[in-house]
């Protein structure tokens, strides 16, 4: 895990291209040359992102849209996005 905190600002990587396609997101980094596709509540986050946000305001924001338990929203939301940072999609700051 690599320990992305609640107040940590979270942006786009620069050179992401994407697209949405009905209620998800396929997009590719230029720099791995890799291609990923983003299930409904990934591309949710993805658009939350669009500007800088911190983990603590995405979290809030599924909450409310998902009517799901704060403490499972966390979790899920810093797993998500410990997998974005791994793969470069993502900055924090």
């Amino acid at each position: 895990m690599n320990n992305i905190k609640e107040k940590d600002i979270i942006s786009r990587q620069t050179g992401i291209v994407f697209n949405k396609l009905d209620d998800e997101i396929v997009m590719m980094s230029v720099k791995n040359g890799e291609y990923y596709g983003l299930d409904n509540i990934g591309s949710r986050i993805w658009e939350i992102i669009e500007k800088p946000v911190s983990v603590r305001q995405i979290a809030d924001i599924l909450k409310v849209e998902y009517a799901v338990s704060e403490s499972q929203c966390k979790n899920d939301v810093n797993e998500f996005l410990d997998i974005l940072l791994k793969k470069e999609l993502i900055q924090v700051s």
